[in-house]
């Protein structure tokens, strides 16, 4: 593409961005002529999006707030406009309204004579501004000069040029050219800019959105435009890449090619033994390319491979090619289903859950209804290929980023350049013509072994970080997985350098070698070639403001409507002074003194913020935040999708107290039936985590409305006065007891005989108040360790999930509507034939990190078990099906206290080598302290070693691996989220005699019929 120079513009131009197709200068030339100051000056120009604005009322402001000598100014059928200003005013602010297409733009005039009004010119003046409110119209002191809207001109025309949305020669201004709105030239690239905003995948709703990407240079937002328009026939050369290195699907047809980009995996017919790779031709209602198929409207393409065969492909059960084309000449549209009776593909790649690319070197297609042949000459497919952007990785995250990931060395799906995770470690690939819904996701197993860590560097697998592994996750499903977790040739491996950390919040680098796994039906590879390395920044927050709807202001909450509004009075990084939010009343998982309400952007499936009241007086006074009145203490959280919670209060050992620095004022005006009502103020911090904010600053104050409508099942009831205990000096205070110390036992759940339910069988059997242990908490809320409960309830349409701590208090209480993501997931059993398998059934709601937002149980028929956790990092984990857990030392530990010895082989010389016979002991004491002493089984550990029960990862359970009600001890469990992987492990038969003992130093140290000695 070349934009062509425009050496000299006349007097009469008012604005000129000059763009050389040789290098990268942008050359200005405004000439402004001294005005005749008795006269007035004329202004014209074209309206138009890419088809004219019809009847569009444009306004002109000028200098001393004059504008049009004689008004209204209105486009006409070809969205043509002139009017006159005083030419002592210039410049003139122009601005449209109305019309058809109904849309609000602006420009500028600085001189008489052309001046188009566009998207280019609103965006230029918005970039040039850095405002996509354009909020400074009013004040003529603030607007923009000539050259800032020069060289902001200049910087969009270069980003859309980047982008493929310039596709042809292009001669002068956005402004200041003359042009039609035909389709070509100007009006080309204005079409191709509407196609960006009208595709609802893109989440970029409308220009305003787009101007605000243009000022933060979050050019990863903007997909590569591809050409819709049809080509002229023309045959390609054999072999030359067709698809511009995207992903998608070409194919070429009487020298017409088409080329159809976001191509998916259709999970409908999904086979073990093929792939179908499928592209569409369309967009919502909207053809993509509307060249015609034999007459037909095409409507997609798929091509089918066999899985595990690279090259050469026939037509076969497992190959073929597939196109569905539309004819809409009949009153009924008639579809036709082609299917290639000859067909030769060449596949160059191909793993199952990986990338797919090829060429499609000929193949012969016959339609369904009238038998009609198609005869394709040449063609292409990619799928799950990502070369990343190119350039200099960023040094620093921008605030809506997560994490940067530099592939530093490649595989076939990821090759090579930067991706940056702006989606909590994931991002969308639609710059790569990859589906909307395809991305990358990376996952840290036990990150919260890194969000305490001091600065430092870090090692994976070493302690204090010995439990934290790296995923990442991409292609079909996420299912294929590169992992530190996976070995090969090399073990993969991870390591962080924290830079700063406090409140649980880190910011640092981070290097990683990830393996990929080898799958039974994908070609053979070496782990070599299954191995990336990567490198970046990482981080477990953000810094991107909130910013709410109708440009900052959503306004009062009105009379009657249940919700809450939100002004913010002083803000932060996340939020900015004076703008106004309305939450709605979240009467889901609202119950008594609790009251949520929830705020989303127009087009988000989740709510990034959510207030909560908790221990809200029900009667009409005012309150302080911590005020205890009868049987509740009043405060006020925020949470957010950022990671970063804003509250008034945090409850340690039990009792609830104030952040430093915050304060809420809760006037309740009005109680009625089934409702309440008032007003609040409050400053909400967000505790220790100032150091990790700009300017350290992490307090926001707020003020707003708020009203409740209680349903029927929530209403609640005044509390009695409650009288203050007399208290006795002679007799403590009962404390909480410490978190860790011995827990009761919880048993496991029954679930019924029908091992394979319906999704609404499912929940039926699973709906209950199941009690759990709650082993992992924040060290901010001990008082949830212990015995809580799990209840699940609804239907498989909407279900509910709520988990409260040891404490009884709510630890999070979600509903699957309006989730980012949900699944219920029925348990089922596969007979194998030699083995018969047992899949857990899932229920899981995800409405953000938080974890009040974010909750996942797993149910198991025939075990009983049921496990989870609740937050997006799993910072609180829960189970039953366990016997001890907790720091107190179990009663099992006076049966076991003693020698216990056994007889084994181990092979000092090497896995191949003499077995030596050798006694391996274990004593065991009544206190839980175990010291192993023998030989590991390849001799290369130093003995004896001496373990405890004493933490918080010491647990007695079911023996996940058995049915007949064995036990299973774990001392020091690696892996928490399954409470497994110990370092001692003592398996236990039905009656609690001794099985096995094993240490993991980390070779193997067996007891296998261990024997206990008599004293």
């Amino acid at each position: 593409m070349t934009i062509l120079p425009f050496y000299r513009l006349i007097p009469a131009i008012g604005l000129g961005v000059l763009i050389s197709a040789c290098s990268s200068d942008k050359r200005v030339d405004i000439e402004s002529p001294e005005p005749d100051p008795t006269i007035t000056v004329s202004l014209n120009g074209t309206a138009a999006v890419g088809q004219a604005i019809v009847n569009a009322t444009i306004t002109a402001t000028c200098q001393n707030g004059s504008g049009f000598t004689v008004s209204p100014v209105v486009t006409d059928d070809k969205g043509k406009w002139s009017g006159e200003v005083d030419s002592q005013q210039l410049p003139c602010l122009l601005e449209l309204a109305g019309g058809e297409p109904d849309i609000q733009l602006s420009s500028m005039a600085f001189s008489a004579g052309t001046v188009n009004i566009t998207p280019l010119t609103h965006l230029s003046l918005i970039k040039a501004s850095a405002d996509a409110n354009l909020a400074w119209k009013d004040n003529v002191a603030m607007w923009p000069n000539k050259n800032q809207i020069e060289a902001a001109a200049s910087s969009v025309l270069d980003v859309f040029e980047s982008k493929n949305y310039i596709d042809e020669e292009l001669v002068g201004s956005p402004f200041s050219t003359e042009f039609e709105a035909d389709g070509t030239g100007w009006d080309r690239l204005l079409d191709n800019i509407l196609t960006l905003v009208s595709d609802s995948t893109n989440q970029i709703d409308d220009y305003q959105s787009l101007g605000q990407i243009l000022i933060n240079d979050d050019l990863e937002r903007l997909p590569v435009y591809t050409s819709t328009t049809p080509t002229e026939p023309t045959e390609p050369t054999p072999n030359e890449e067709l698809l511009n290195q995207l992903n998608g699907i070409a194919f070429t047809l009487d020298g017409h090619t088409w080329i159809i980009n976001q191509p998916f995996i259709p999970s409908s017919n999904y086979q073990s033994t093929n792939r179908h790779i499928r592209a569409n031709n369309f967009i919502g209602d909207v053809i993509l390319d509307e060249s015609s198929f034999k007459g037909d409207e095409l409507a997609w393409a798929q091509v089918t491979l066999a899985h595990g065969l690279w090259g050469k492909q026939n037509c076969s059960a497992d190959t073929g090619l597939t196109l569905l084309t539309v004819n809409n000449d009949g009153e009924v549209p008639v579809q036709k289903i082609w299917s290639a009776t000859e067909c030769e593909l060449q596949v160059d790649y191909h793993i199952g859950n990986g990338a797919s690319e090829g060429r499609i070197v000929s193949a012969k297609l016959v339609n369904d209804k009238d038998q009609t042949e198609a005869v394709l000459t040449d063609g292409q497919f990619r799928i799950f290929v990502h070369p990343g952007k190119t350039g200099e990785v960023p040094t620093s995250l921008a605030d809506d980023v997560w994490m940067s990931v530099a592939i530093d060395k490649g595989t076939a799906e990821l090759k090579s350049g930067y991706f940056l995770m702006s989606d909590k470690y994931s991002t969308k690939l639609t710059e790569d013509g990859s589906h909307p819904d395809h991305q990358i996701s990376i996952s840290l197993d036990s990150s919260s072994a890194l969000e305490s860590r001091e600065p430092g560097s870090y090692t994976c697998g070493v302690d204090p970080i010995s439990s934290v592994n790296m995923t990442l996750k991409m292609g079909f499903n996420n299912a294929y997985v590169f992992s530190t977790k996976n070995g090969g040739d090399s073990e993969g491996k991870c390591s962080f350098n924290i830079d700063s950390s406090s409140g649980r919040k880190f910011e640092g680098s981070y290097t990683a070698t990830l393996i990929a796994q080898a799958a039974n039906n994908d070609i053979d590879m070496d782990a070599t070639e299954r191995t990336i390395t990567i490198s970046g920044r990482i981080r477990n927050f953000i810094t991107q403001a909130f910013v709410a709807n109708n440009n900052g202001n959503e306004g009062d909450l009105a009379t009657d409507v249940a919700g809450l509004s939100m002004k913010i009075e002083e803000g932060n990084t996340h939020f900015i002074q004076g703008q106004s939010f309305l939450l709605v009343d979240d009467l889901s998982e609202t119950s008594g003194h609790i009251v949520h309400y929830e705020w989303k952007k127009t087009d988000e499936h989740i709510a990034p913020l959510r207030m909560t009241f908790s221990g809200l007086p029900l009667s009409v006074g005012s309150y302080v935040c911590n005020e205890i009145v009868g049987d509740q203490q009043l405060s006020m959280s925020l949470g957010t999708n950022v990671n970063i919670p804003y509250s008034t209060s945090f409850t340690q050992g039990g009792v609830q107290q104030l952040n430093d620095g915050a304060s809420c004022s809760v006037d309740v005006t009005n109680i009625g039936t089934g409702s309440i009502e008032g007003t609040y103020t409050a400053t909400l911090v967000a505790r220790n985590v100032a150091p990790m904010l700009p300017e350290q600053d992490a307090t926001i104050s707020i003020s707003g409305k708020f009203r409740h409508f209680y349903t029927e099942d929530q209403e609640p009831t005044e509390p009695d006065p409650i009288d203050p205990a007399p208290t006795d000096p002679s007799d403590p205070t009962p404390k909480d007891p410490e978190p860790g110390s011995l827990q009761e036992p919880i048993g496991k759940a029954v679930f019924g005989d029908n091992a394979s339910p319906t999704s609404e069988e499912f929940i039926a059997l699973v709906s209950n108040t199941w009690p759990v242990a709650i082993y992992q908490v924040p060290d901010s809320n001990p008082e949830w360790y212990g015995k809580g409960s799990l209840t699940i309830s609804g239907t498989s349409n909407s279900w509910n999930m709520e988990l409260r701590g040891a404490d009884n208090s709510v630890i999070s209480s979600l509903n699957s509507s309006n989730a980012f993501t949900n699944a219920l997931t029925p348990f089922y059993k596969q007979d194998l034939g030699v083995l018969v398998v047992y899949q857990p059934g899932q229920i899981f709601i995800n409405k953000g990190t938080d974890i009040t937002q974010y909750m996942t149980s797993f149910f198991y028929q025939n075990s009983g078990l049921i496990e989870g956790s609740a937050g997006g990092n799993a910072e609180v984990k829960f189970r039953n099906s366990v016997e001890a857990y907790g720091t107190g030392v179990p009663d099992i530990f006076n049966t076991l206290a003693g020698t216990w010895t056994a007889n084994v082989n181990v092979y000092c010389d090497g896995p191949f080598g003499a077995p030596t016979a050798v006694t391996n002991t274990a004593t065991i004491t009544n206190g839980g302290v175990i010291t192993l002493d023998g030989k590991t089984q390849l001799c290369g550990n130093t003995l004896p070693q001496t373990f405890a029960w004493e933490g918080l990862n010491d647990f007695l359970i079911i023996d996940p691996e058995e049915n007949d009600g064995s036990y299973i001890m774990q001392i020091d469990a690696q892996n928490l989220t399954k409470v497994g992987n110990g370092k001692i492990q003592i398996r236990f038969n039905p009656d609690m005699t001794v099985k096995s003992i094993s240490g993991f130093l980390p070779e193997l140290f067996e007891l296998k019929g261990a024997v206990k000695q008599s004293i």
